[in-house]
């Protein structure tokens, strides 16, 4: 096998990048943070409210129940709620351990879900204490500057 190794020149590689950067008139000054604009704004939960009402709303109704109540309003509603009640007999074997498992599930994922708001909450007020101690080391500094 012939192995050809590739000689590197650094100072040539250098020498290239050196003049990219002159051709393309890049600058070489420093950037203080505050001339940085940040690329997300980081508030208040959106809809707040709304969720809290959601996440209630969720936590009371994640139980499915296996069977509700049958009626019919119809002149042979007697007999289609009969066939319906030994269906429901025939198939409870398959129906009840689906119906239990989906109640596990969705407990789960309503547990999570209130569980995420709340590490949310706390992570947001937070956020907003450092953001006011920023504030305060700010005006702090300025004070101390201008003195």
């Amino acid at each position: 096998m012939d192995e050809t190794v590739k000689i590197i020149n650094i100072e040539e590689i250098m020498a290239e990048i050196k003049r990219d950067i002159k051709e393309k008139g890049y600058k070489n000054d420093e950037i203080s943070f505050s001339d940085i604009v940040p690329a997300y704004t980081y508030g208040a939960i959106a809809h707040s409210n709304i969720l809290d009402q959601n996440l209630r709303v969720l936590l009371t109704i994640y139980n499915v129940p296996a069977y509700r109540h049958l009626e019919s309003n119809r002149k042979i509603g007697s007999l289609i709620i009969f066939a319906k009640k030994i269906i429901r007999k025939i198939l409870k074997f398959y129906i009840e351990p689906i119906v239990s498992d989906q109640n596990y599930v969705n407990k789960l994922a309503a547990t999570s879900i209130s569980d995420l708001y709340l590490e949310i909450k706390s992570m947001q007020k937070s956020i907003d204490f450092m953001e006011e101690e920023i504030e305060r080391l700010k005006k702090h500094n300025e004070n101390i500057t201008s003195s």
